[in-house]
Formats: C-alpha cells, structure tokens, sequence
C-alpha cells in the first residue's frame, strides 16, 4: 500500500493518526495536522512489489520535482539490526534500499535535505511529572545525533512546574540551563560518526582515520557549519515558542493515548529559520527516551 501525505485532508491526517500502526507515518500526520511544518511524505507500507516501489519512487519525486529523496524507515517496536535509513539517495539507489528493508519494515519517501549543514536541531522532551526538556546541539549536527545517543546535548534547558493540563505562560516556569559538553569534544564525535557510519551509508570509500577523512570531506564539499560551529544559543523567544509546540502536541496526543513520556524532534535548515517537525516518540510505542527528567 502506498499512500501521499499531501493527499490528505484534514479528516484523513488525523484518522491516519488514530489508526496507523507506523509510529513515525501516524505522528507525523498529527504534526501535519496540528499545523506545524513537515517535509513531504509517501508511505510504502511492508511486502509491496517491487513495480509498485518503482512508480511510488517515481511519482513522489517527480511530483516533487527533485533528483533525490529522503528514506526514512518505521516498523512500531525497534529491534537491533535493521537497516537504518536518514538519507538521501537518487531514485535507484532509494529503490535498492526500499526493497532490501520492505520486507519487514515501511519506508517513508520524504523530500530531502542536508543533514551535514543544519543550523540548529533540538529535542523537546515531555513528561507527565510536571517537567520539559529543551535539548538542542548547534551547527553541522543533526537530531538523529541525540536521537540515537551518540552525542550529548551541547545545551539543554529543564523546565519544571509544568502543568500540561493548563497553559502556563513560561515566565511562570522554573527554567534550569546547562551546558553539558564543550564544542570541541561534540565536533569531535560527530567527525567520528560521519567517518564510521553516515558517510559509508551514502556510498562514500572512507579511507584511513574516519574522523580525518570525514573533516576533510565535508571542507570539500564546502559544508563548514560544524566546523566552524559554537555553543547555540536559545533565547526566551525560544522557549515560549517550543513550549506553546510542545503543549499544541500533549493536548491532541493526551486525547487518544495515555502518555508518560513523549517527544518531538526539530531541525533548523541553513539558510531558513523555520524549523522542520520530524515525528513524535512515545517509549511506550517504540523504546526507551534518552533525556533525563
């Protein structure tokens, strides 16, 4: 089965949120939604033949007009061992990956963008206690970094006293700020993940040290935004405006799932200021969250 966001109203987003069992599809249509900013998406749902991925592939990326797409993969409960998706691909190597994972898992199509020149990605992080966490890592990074706990937040704001039953305006919130590791030492691992594991996945020959080799491609291809990244900055301004998110998401969530933790990722392009929702987490339907409360 495959289906296009775009093609659906608002009746339908939200029915697809209601009843589809792909975690990432489903929240993705509730962002959608509630109004806030999505990439374009298709979903090829598990067992599709391999003429339907072609004319799917096809279809969304020439409706799309673009030479390259984003292959996400979803599939409810992770389990160790799946073939990762996050990246762009032309439409042949997107249909080498679609069929080598849609056995077992779904696959979203999505219009794709830069991961190595983010200005900003941030995870929102919720809790039923009474707490919201901002976590957020600067230039070059990208939210699959925090995602898979890999790399510490360079900065991370605790809020507590959070009524998520009542919007509270956030100057009446106890706000914590911490500044969890130097820019030096998170550049350094991103350099270390880019050389081992995203490059290799794109099709790249990483050649000796993979923190070396990944520094130097990245000033080849004219991508300088973590190196040349420092400690991000999020103002007041910032807060309010993940906080009124953050309660938009609680609240239409809060009324079809029982929820103890919850959270939303966002990514900052370069050259934009506004910010892109990828999909909500709930470790009830998928695993264990990262951020401390």
């Amino acid at each position: 089965m495959i289906k296009f966001v775009q093609s659906l109203n608002e009746d339908a987003l939200y029915q697809e949120f209601l009843l589809s069992t792909y975690p990432k599809w489903g929240t993705l249509c509730l962002l959608r939604y509630l109004k806030l900013r999505t990439l374009e998406c298709a979903l090829i749902t598990p067992g599709t033949d391999p003429i339907s991925i072609f004319r799917a592939i096809e279809t969304f990326m020439d409706g799309q007009q673009i030479d390259r797409v984003l292959v996400r993969t979803d599939g409810g409960k992770e389990k160790q061992g799946y073939l990762r998706g996050g990246n762009s691909f032309d439409s042949e190597r997107a249909r080498s990956f679609v069929q080598n994972v849609i056995d077992t898992r779904a696959v979203l199509l999505m219009t794709p963008t830069n991961r190595f020149t983010n200005t900003l990605s941030v995870n929102l992080g919720m809790d039923r206690t009474g707490v919201f966490i901002i976590e957020v890592l600067g230039a070059g990074f990208d939210v699959s970094d925090l995602n898979r706990g890999v790399t510490p937040p360079a900065l991370s704001l605790r809020c507590t006293n959070v009524d998520w039953d009542t919007f509270e305006y956030p100057s009446k919130l106890l706000i914590e700020r911490r500044e969890n590791a130097d820019v030096i030492t998170l550049r350094a691992l991103r350099l270390k993940r880019l050389g081992e594991e995203l490059l290799p996945a794109i099709g790249i020959n990483v050649q000796g040290d993979p923190a070396v080799f990944a520094e130097s491609w990245l000033l080849q291809k004219g991508y300088g935004q973590l190196l040349n990244c420092t400690t991000p900055h999020i103002g007041y301004k910032d807060i309010c405006k993940f906080y009124e998110v953050a309660y938009l998401i609680v609240s239409a969530y809060g009324k079809t799932f029982r929820w103890k933790q919850i959270s939303v990722s966002c990514s900052q392009h370069s050259g934009g200021e506004e910010w892109t929702y990828w999909d909500i987490v709930d470790p009830q339907r998928k695993f264990v969250l990262k951020f401390e409360c």
